[in-house]
């Protein structure tokens, strides 16, 4: 590759910010996914209504954040893919799910944070936040296994 071609080097950029447009749609898609899980879950467990549904604001909130930051670095609303609702057998089942998943979120977005220069900040509280649901969704699987400690 000859570093001084502009046009190897238009090339390369645009692999990259190809690379970065895809990984931030995957991401907008994710929280859709996301808020609509934690939705389906305060429906379907309302004595855990409460944790849910604010999970699933949070999450709102990160699709609608992320949507404006593609839209102002690609000029196009990002198309968010929404999957079909989970599968829901047991609570304690989707409880593991969920909280693998809001780590590997917390993971992406710190990763994320290097990746988008100029954006370090929205990508390292995206990914405290996550972190932070999956704390949320770690004391509440221990009320469920212990529920007699929690007195």
């Amino acid at each position: 590759m000859d570093p001084f071609d502009p046009q190897t080097v238009r090339a390369v950029w645009e692999r990259v910010h190809s690379t970065q447009e895809q990984q931030l749609a995957a991401m907008i898609a994710g929280e859709k996914q996301a808020q609509a899980t934690y939705s389906l879950l305060a429906k379907l467990f309302p004595k855990h209504r409460t944790t849910f549904s604010t999970i699933a604001a949070e999450e709102a909130r990160h699709f609608k954040q992320l949507s404006t930051l593609y839209y102002l670095l690609y000029g196009a609303e990002a198309v968010a893919v929404s999957e079909k609702s989970p599968h829901i057998e047991g609570l304690q089942e989707v409880l593991r799910s969920c909280y693998a998943q809001e780590l590997r979120s917390a993971q992406e977005y710190y990763n994320a944070s290097t990746h988008f220069p100029g954006q370090t900040q929205l990508f390292r509280l995206l990914s405290q936040e996550e972190s932070r649901h999956a704390q949320s969704l770690l004391r509440l699987t221990e009320s469920l296994l212990f529920p007699q400690s929690n007195r």
